[in-house]
């Protein structure tokens, strides 16, 4: 932020990405205006059983790709743009062994910024159930929301977004 001369700023992250923002967030809490979590990954346990079920299809080519993003969206309609994107994550991504840390109840009660969190039911990589649990009693300021048909792509809420990040909260 400091090459970008800002003092403050909104964050928005995705999966892996919401990761890196509540690790920023909780190291500089000062410098976060508004932060916004899209299926976050260490607030809920991974689900590592999606792991062995996405290892054969990853060794199917094409195919097995088409069958990784349809799990990972959860059969929502996308748009082309939205599968050819997911498709080449899936074909250039390098599976992670590890599962990522899980914040502890200390360092997720330091973001004291005003937080919106939303998470896909049908997850297959978080558990979206567990990570609005956590949330909810950690930060009870937070914004939750769970969205019933959605997988842990997020796609259609930049209008929210932006409100969010507009409003004088």
């Amino acid at each position: 932020m400091q090459k970008l001369l800002l003092s403050k700023a909104s964050i928005v992250g995705l999966s892996l990405g919401a990761w890196m923002s509540v690790s920023y967030a909780v190291n500089h809490p000062s410098k976060i205006e508004k932060l916004v979590l899209l299926s976050p990954s260490g607030i809920g346990s991974q689900r590592v059983s999606f792991l062995f079920k996405a290892i054969p299809w990853m060794l199917m080519g094409d195919i097995g790709i088409d069958k990784i993003t349809q799990l990972v969206n959860s059969n929502q309609p996308l748009p082309p743009e939205a599968i050819e994107y997911t498709k080449l994550i899936a074909r250039n991504f390098n599976l992670r062994t590890e599962t990522v840390p899980i914040f502890k109840d200390e360092e997720l009660k330091q973001l004291t910024m005003p937080l919106l969190l939303y998470c896909g039911e049908k997850d297959v990589l978080l558990n979206s159930h567990q990570t609005i649990k956590r949330i909810k009693e950690l930060l009870p300021n937070a914004s939750t929301n769970l969205l019933h048909d959605y997988g842990h792509v997020l796609i259609g809420l930049t209008d929210r977004i932006i409100n969010f990040l507009n409003s004088n909260t």
